[in-house]
């Protein structure tokens, strides 16, 4: 029995084109999770999703621009959608979705 198994779970890691973020989202992929990666950088957000990938997750960049706290919340309501296939409110920096 694997205790961190997130199969069929969803993560969605705000900043994941960064050091701390990219290792948590490569946590999450290697648990199984799908990981939406939302950061600024394409470059390294396509190379997170490859990591993941290799890890046995399934992975997915998604730019997020430095939008006003409005307009980033609107976003992240949108990223989700493919992924998960549901609505939500709020959202913290790492969250995990049911289905």
């Amino acid at each position: 029995m694997n205790l961190f198994d997130l199969t069929g779970e969803v993560a969605v890691v705000i900043g994941a084109t960064g050091a701390l973020g990219g290792a948590i989202a490569e946590g999450l992929g290697q648990a199984r999770a799908k990981v939406a990666v939302l950061g600024r950088n394409a470059e390294r957000g396509e190379a997170c999703v490859k990591r993941i990938r290799e890890l046995g997750g399934k992975g997915q960049f998604l730019p997020l621009m430095p939008f006003p706290p409005k307009a980033s919340r609107m976003r992240i309501r949108k990223s989700k959608r493919p992924l998960a296939r549901r609505r939500f409110s709020s959202m913290p920096p790492v969250a995990m979705i049911r289905k």
